[in-house]
């Protein structure tokens, strides 16, 4: 054999080159993942490269069963035809053949393949030889298939939201936005797609960008609630979430304007009810200011005729009517301040250890006279020990005396009133029952008996009313002490039971000492200032009944004009006095002179909230006493006053 070199050349002979080639062509069939395939088209024979055996191994088809158009019956049934027709014009035209379609493996799986030919052509341009190539595609095309469902569920979920998606890059600008967002912003979304964000920004809220891009280099997210600014200028407030996605800034946006409209009218409508409670307040306390300062003279007054009068019974009864109205009224003025109090969380306890045993029994036999008045027998049954408990001995009185007062109430001439205290039985609780032989009560009435202005008498004539207060009150008291009251009732004509559960509060601490005795016995001077003349004198005559030295005066100037001339040892003061110097000034004048420094200020007024008690201690007073005040109590007040303190 004789080897020819390339004719022209000094190179290796053909032969050489030849083989070579065909070595090429060998290892990069080998290397390749891909089929190598060839055909004649002189014979119409095909044939896989000779190192490849994956279509027999996967199809199960020999050589001889894939020459022709063998290797059809591999191909899907709905591919068959399309293969055909591609390499039939391929090899018609000659132009290269690529076709994609579906196969069967000799296990049933489908696989899906790419075919690649082109013509090799002779020196005169006929087609020698087709060379191509079959690629396994079917991961690939599986991948693909999930990208696209992947995409076409992304793309699904980014228009149907009802949330606004908008997309941004680094420098701020939308890249895309979906149809929401477009609506949010009253925008088309081809022009809201490559605007800066900005643009949609409130003027007022400019600075949010900065404070979004920094909480994103530090936490990759960003949450909060802003104002936009729709293409027409109009405002929509957004609920806006933000997050980082390593090359976009995505963000989602829920119109929330009207929850700010709501939240907005909330705010403005407490607001007013705000100032509609402060005002509330204020007149409810002027109410009581005004009405509380006939009753002082005409308590007084009263006082007076039962010292001075003559004794007939006719008299004594009218004075005892005129004293139970006055008492009556005076309750209902302060049932109405409490129950306010209450209601805004004003109510201050003075606790302290006590023998809830000895305070219902004094207060039972204050308002004994009152039942049996009324035509009631009233039964006091009380444990032998003393029951020691933590709590304001003033309010717990009250709360008593109410349901005291609702008895007699609600309970006809002929009928009982028992009160029973227990300690005993309930486990760290005090047991105090107060029960009636009264009218009773319906079911319906039970369910909202201790709401404010609740009423039991729905009669036209209202012969039992009230103002529906005094059992309000009884049970915000009782809450305020950590204990429980519940009424029961077994209907009409059935009576009426009111438990009080309250905590113990276990042994009781050293006695306090009594109060100091009076003084040497000589008259006190006393001063009145009060604007009031009919006050002013009705106490002025009570306290001269009673053997003191008195003056009055009618204004605070007048009162301390006076105070320095009389050298009072007490003074009785009104706060609300005219003339520029009300009360709370003339106490403080009175502490900053040195003759009238050591007197003894007792402020009686109206006005007898939490507030007016601790400015009327603030400004020198030594006891706050609210009208209508009791003659007997301010007797006995001065009665009491150690005499150390009247003579410094």
């Amino acid at each position: 054999m004789t080897t020819r070199p390339i004719p022209g050349t000094d190179g290796p002979p053909l032969e050489e080159i030849l083989r070579r080639s065909e070595a090429r062509y060998r290892a990069l069939a080998e290397a390749t993942s891909q089929l190598v395939w060839s055909w004649d088209p002189i014979t119409q024979a095909g044939r896989f490269d000779d190192t490849q055996h994956w279509w027999e191994e996967a199809t199960g088809q020999t050589p001889e069963q894939q020459q022709g158009e063998g290797w059809l019956e591999q191909v899907h049934p709905d591919d068959r035809e399309r293969a055909r027709e591609a390499w039939t014009s391929s090899m018609r035209t000659g132009n290269p053949y690529n076709v994609e379609y579906r196969i069967f493996t000799r296990a049933g799986e489908v696989r899906c393949v790419l075919s690649r030919s082109v013509a090799i052509r002779g020196p005169g341009g006929e087609i020698r030889e087709w060379v191509g190539s079959l690629t396994d595609v079917t991961e690939q095309r599986r991948a693909e298939a999930a990208v696209r469902a992947s995409e076409e569920k992304y793309r699904s979920l980014f228009e149907s939201t009802t949330d606004a998606i908008l997309i941004g890059n680094a420098s701020g600008t939308y890249v895309d936005a979906n149809e929401a967002a477009a609506r949010m912003l009253g925008v088309p979304r081809e022009r809201l797609i490559g605007s800066h964000y900005s643009e949609f920004i409130h003027p007022d809220w400019k600075g949010i960008g900065e404070e979004v891009r920094r909480s994103i280099q530090q936490t990759g997210h960003w949450e909060g609630e802003f104002p936009m600014r729709r293409a027409d200028g109009t405002i929509v407030w957004a609920d806006y979430r933000s997050r980082f996605d390593g090359e976009h800034l995505v963000g989602l946006a829920r119109d929330i304007t009207d929850r700010k409209r709501t939240e907005a009218a909330l705010r403005e409508s407490a607001e007013r009810l705000r100032e509609a409670d402060r005002r509330k307040d204020e007149f409810l306390a002027m109410l009581a200011h005004e009405l509380r300062n006939p009753l002082a003279p005409i308590r007084n007054a009263a006082e007076v005729l039962r010292r001075t009068a003559p004794a007939e019974p006719q008299a004594a009864q009218a004075r005892e009517m005129i004293d139970r109205q006055v008492t009556h009224m005076a309750h209902l003025v302060d049932d109405l301040l409490d129950v306010s109090r209450i209601s805004r969380g004003k109510i201050l306890l003075r606790s302290r250890r006590l023998d809830l045993n000895a305070l219902v029994r004094a207060t039972v036999e204050d308002h004994r006279s009152l039942l049996e008045g009324s035509g009631l027998s009233l039964e006091l049954e009380l444990p032998d020990a003393p029951v020691w408990i933590a709590g304001d001995p003033t309010r717990l009185s009250q709360v008593l005396g109410n349901l005291l007062q609702n008895a007699d109430k609600f309970t006809n001439p002929g009928g009982r009133v028992r009160v029973s205290l227990d300690a005993g039985h309930e486990g760290g609780q005090a047991l105090l029952t107060i029960e009636d032989s009264g009218i009773g009560m319906e079911p319906e009435i039970l369910s909202r008996l201790f709401e404010p202005f609740s009423q039991a008498d729905g009669s036209l004539d209202r012969s039992r009313g009230g103002l529906g207060l005094g059992l309000a009150l009884v049970k915000g008291l009782v809450d305020l002490h950590g204990g429980e009251v519940r009424a029961e009732s077994g209907g009409r004509e059935q009576g009426s039971t009111f438990t009080l559960r309250l905590p113990l509060d276990g042994a009781p601490e050293a006695p306090w000492p009594e109060t100091a005795a009076a003084g040497d016995g000589r008259p006190l001077r006393i001063l009145v200032v009060e604007d009031n003349r009919d006050a002013a004198d009705s106490l002025r005559l009570l306290l001269e009944l009673a053997g003191y030295e008195v003056e009055v005066a009618y204004t605070g100037a007048e009162g301390l004009e006076r105070a320095h001339r009389f050298h009072p040892e007490v003074a009785l003061c009104d706060i609300g006095l005219p003339g520029g110097m009300d009360g709370y000034a003339l106490a403080r004048a009175l502490r900053g002179r040195e003759d009238t420094a050591g007197i003894h200020l007792i402020a009686i007024s109206g006005y007898g909230q939490e507030e007016d008690q601790r400015q009327a201690r603030e400004s020198g007073f030594d006891r706050h006493l609210t009208k209508p005040v009791d003659p007997t109590i301010i007797l006995r007040l001065l009665e009491e006053l150690p005499a150390a303190s009247l003579s410094s």
